[in-house]
């Protein structure tokens, strides 16, 4: 059962959630955690690029295709993070990825990557939750497939409108009759807005189906995802002008630069999921409806702790 709702003044009520969301974030060690999952994101990445060449030499995707793909997703990356990238790419382009075998075993690679990274946020986000860490090894990668083919279709859909927002908006206007500047910017707003919808929603699926936990009521939005979005956007825009501006990891880690802004992206993009995931948590235990509480959630690890208390005393 949740908690009943706090009474009192709404910003003592705010201040109260603060402080015990950084309690969780401390106690939880959300800061561990999203290294943990930012170094499996790491390593899920080279392996799905590979595939993802290979796949498409095997469709016979011509260069032209493959050299647009790469410049657009470059584009959306943080700097150091595109050079990891399109380092990547042409490591990749270099092997014989029009082989059938070698795209069947770097898609099982990627797929074996990606649901180790997978499996790491919901045991994360079962601690945040409180609920049993107990699902089985075979289930967990399945439920670490569902989470990324969600990934698969919102990330890629936001990243689809950012990336090729630009060509996409120079096809259509011609359909509209003001395909002037109003259409511009009108295009401009929607694909933004969509972009960061679907980036929010995913959020929201991964809260939702991601901890061990039965009848979680589905929300299109909640607290802890609209956060992890604006955190997750004004991160990766932030750190991107940092490191284009007034960044010097190129002295610091010389030709590991782009390795290291990377992984700092993943982490901080880790971070804020996670931190997310423990602000839901709290205001269920709060009593916040738009949490999207469980409807026969399991008794959180406090409370349970705080029943063997009763019992022993």
């Amino acid at each position: 059962m949740a908690r009943p709702p706090r009474a009192g003044a709404p910003r003592a009520i705010r201040a109260a959630t603060v402080r015990a969301l950084i309690e969780r974030v401390r106690r939880d060690r959300v800061s561990v955690s999203a290294g943990s999952l930012a170094y499996h994101g790491f390593f899920a990445f080279f392996p799905a690029v590979i595939a993802a060449l290979g796949v498409l030499t095997l469709v016979h995707a011509g260069a032209g295709t493959v050299h647009h793909v790469v410049h657009g997703i470059a584009k959306a990356l943080p700097p150091g993070a595109a050079g990891v990238f399109e380092g990547a790419v042409r490591a990749a382009t270099r092997r014989d990825e029009g082989s059938a075998v070698a795209v069947i075993i770097g898609t099982v690679v990627a797929l074996w990557s990606a649901t180790s990274a997978a499996a790491v946020l919901q045991q994360v986000l079962d601690v945040a939750y409180g609920v049993p860490i107990d699902r089985k090894y075979v289930a967990r990668r399945a439920r670490g497939l569902s989470l990324l083919a969600l990934t698969g279709v919102l990330g890629g859909l936001a990243a689809a409108l950012v990336v090729f927002g630009q060509p996409i908006g120079a096809a259509i206007r011609g359909t509209f009759p003001s395909g002037g500047a109003g259409f511009t910017v009108s295009w401009t707003i929607f694909r933004w807005v969509a972009a960061t919808a679907s980036i929010s929603v995913l959020f929201s699926s991964y809260y939702a189906f991601g901890p061990n936990r039965k009848g979680a009521r589905w929300r299109w939005v909640t607290p802890g995802s609209l956060f992890a979005t604006t955190v997750f956007l004004a991160g990766s825009l932030g750190f991107s002008f940092y490191v284009s501006t007034f960044g010097s990891y190129a002295k610091t880690y010389g030709s590991f630069a782009g390795v290291a802004i990377f992984i700092f992206w993943l982490y901080l993009t880790s971070l804020a999921v996670l931190v997310g995931g423990e602000l839901n948590a709290e205001l269920e235990r709060a009593g916040d409806p738009g949490a999207g509480e469980a409807t026969a959630r399991q008794p959180s690890s406090e409370d349970r702790e705080a029943g063997a208390r009763r019992s022993a005393g």
